[in-house]
């Protein structure tokens, strides 16, 4: 007889609690990360309202400096976001509210102690209250003196009041009575009192970098200012109220005379124009017989005259050639076939034959004095220009002095779509040409022309069907240039 021993069987209990294991532990890894995910979230949010702030803090500074006593006069009162951005101390850009939808305010009052300083804040109110570490985070991350407003549970040291603003570390408070404005619980504050105390509020010893108005004093030296050596940059206007010249400066008057800076001597001084190191040299005597005016100006030693602004003059002559490294643009319109003789245009006196004068019409055309009567250059012949063949599309541009005329022709497909053609022409993005034909009985090719003006960018495209997309065509282009 055999006896059937029963088989082992598997410990159930224990494979249940492995899985209940691992299923907590999917779990808490998934909750870790959800929550790391949205203080992430949280903290770049806050970041965000800390650099609004800074960049309020920053116009209201600026403004409040450049403002000083009229502010001072009319202590206490608030600064609007429309005159932060219409003076130019705020981006347009910046939002009044932050992303609590708390609104901006900056407002400033008289110092308690001192009636001739003024204390300033920058004060969030309204919108979705924050909680105490959120506001301890923007106040720390603000540049300058951030802080915040909170009447809850808070570490000892700090002040919980609606009325008082902390620091970010309650290092310091600020009393907001005496200012006009107030706010509630959860709001976020920026002390500009340390930052602006004394700015502007007295002239002192100090040369002020921005006009203060009503302190024209402020901005004016009492003695003289020595360079000791270095350079005055990028100066705009210099007003000289004396003769403005220097110990080198030399001159002299009557009907010659020259100005300028004196060549190393052993006096120092100059005893004519040709012994300037630079200078301009002047007199009453005309250069030559055929110039009719009297008085001249010239630079010493024939040097070169370098002028980055506008040389306005009635009549500019070179006597040997007149170039131009930008652009020429003639100033007067004229029509063509019209007189163009010195009598005709005014300027008898100034040349006695006109032919070669060079002018344009309305349109921007050029005209040339010839024979007394102004004439169009005309144009000159066009070229042709092989731009290839090409599968698709062909892009391009006119970078020619006139209009390119554009010829394309074939458009076929291939394989089964070798009948249907197709072709679409584009200028500046805008369609100007098509033909097409999808009959697919019998083979055949399409033409478009186009013109493309100076400077505008051109495509030609080829998608044939045959009640289905066909893929790119195959077409050439040549180009004629004016």
């Amino acid at each position: 007889m055999h006896r059937t021993l029963p088989g082992k069987r598997p410990a159930r209990g224990i494979d249940l609690i492995g899985t209940f294991a691992s299923v907590a532990v999917g779990f808490l890894i998934v909750g870790l990360a959800l929550t790391m995910l949205y203080r992430s979230s949280e903290d770049s949010n806050n970041n965000v309202v800390a650099r609004q702030a800074t960049s309020w803090a920053t116009a209201a500074k600026l403004y409040i400096a450049a403002n000083y006593d009229t502010l001072l006069a009319s202590a206490p009162t608030t600064i609007s976001r429309s005159t932060l951005v219409n003076s130019g101390y705020l981006n347009s850009g910046e939002p009044e509210t932050n992303l609590f939808q708390q609104t901006w305010k900056v407002a400033v009052r008289k110092n308690t102690k001192n009636s001739d300083q003024l204390d300033a804040v920058l004060l969030s109110s309204g919108g979705q209250a924050m909680d105490y570490p959120t506001l301890r985070y923007i106040a720390a991350a603000i540049d300058g003196y951030g802080g915040f407003v909170y009447s809850g549970s808070m570490p000892s040291g700090c002040t919980s009041s609606t009325t008082t603003v902390n620091g970010a570390a309650c290092g310091w408070t600020l009393d907001l009575s005496g200012f006009g404005i107030s706010t509630t619980s959860g709001h976020i504050a920026v002390n500009l009192g340390a930052d602006i105390a004394g700015s502007a509020s007295s002239g002192g010893d100090f040369l002020h970098r921005y006009s203060v108005p009503g302190h024209a004093e402020y901005n004016q030296m009492n003695t003289a200012l020595d360079m000791n050596g270095k350079n005055v940059n990028r100066a705009g206007n210099l007003l000289v109220t004396s003769d403005g010249k220097s110990s080198d400066d030399h001159g002299s008057s009557g009907s010659t005379g020259f100005v300028g800076w004196a060549s190393s001597s052993a006096s120092g001084t100059a005893s004519d124009a040709t012994s300037l190191r630079a200078g301009m040299y002047f007199s009453t005597s005309a250069p030559s017989s055929s110039d009719k005016e009297s008085v001249w100006i010239k630079t010493t030693s024939n040097t070169s005259l370098d002028v980055t602004g506008k040389v306005r003059a009635a009549t500019v002559k070179g006597t040997r050639l007149i170039t131009s490294e930008g652009y020429l643009m003639p100033g007067k319109t004229v029509t063509a076939n019209t007189s163009c003789t010195p009598a005709a245009l005014g300027i008898s006196d100034l040349l006695a034959d006109t032919t070669g004068l060079v002018a344009h019409d309305s349109t921007g055309a050029t005209l040339s004095c010839q024979s007394g009567v102004w004439k169009s250059l005309g144009t000159t012949n066009g070229t042709y220009t092989n731009l290839g063949s090409h599968s698709g599309s062909f892009s391009g541009s006119n970078n020619g002095t006139g209009t390119l005329f554009v010829y394309a022709s074939g458009g076929n497909g291939g394989s089964s779509c070798v009948n249907p053609a197709k072709l679409q022409g584009f200028v500046n993005g805008s369609q100007v040409a098509v033909n097409a034909n999808n009959n697919p009985d019998y083979g055949k090719t399409v033409f478009i022309t186009f013109a493309v003006p100076n400077g505008a960018s051109y495509q030609i495209t080829s998608y044939p069907t045959e009640n289905h997309s066909c893929g790119p065509g195959y077409f050439s282009v040549w180009g004629y240039q004016t």
